[in-house]
């Protein structure tokens, strides 16, 4: 064989090689920028799915006992809402034994 021939076969190999890894490499950033954006959704819907078992936790202590219960002490110890205290900090304001308190889930300060 010819040297020019072998270097042709070997400029091609590279320009095949060169473009798939090209497509590698935006393939792969595709792919980190979806499981971000994936990341940065569940992280946000922490809170809202922690707030929604402890008004379900409250809604089925109304169903139980006939009254909400007066304090998220009193739920814990009745329904066990199962919210982590390290993650989510938990405000539930009885108004009245009949009607639904007030409550509000935040995400845990990362000092705390």
């Amino acid at each position: 064989m010819k040297i020019s021939s072998i270097l042709r076969i070997g400029v091609g190999a590279l320009r095949s090689f060169a473009l798939l890894l090209t497509v590698f490499a935006v393939t792969l950033a595709f792919v980190l920028t979806g499981l971000r954006h994936a990341s940065e959704e569940i992280w946000a819907e922490g809170p809202r799915a922690a707030e929604e078992a402890v008004r379900r936790a409250a809604l089925c202590g109304y169903v139980l006992d006939g009254a909400y219960p007066p304090s998220y002490a009193a739920l814990c110890e009745q329904l066990d809402p199962d919210i982590s205290d390290r993650l989510f900090s938990v405000h539930y304001t009885a108004v009245a034994p009949n009607l639904m308190p007030e409550i509000t889930v935040a995400r845990q300060s990362a000092s705390t």
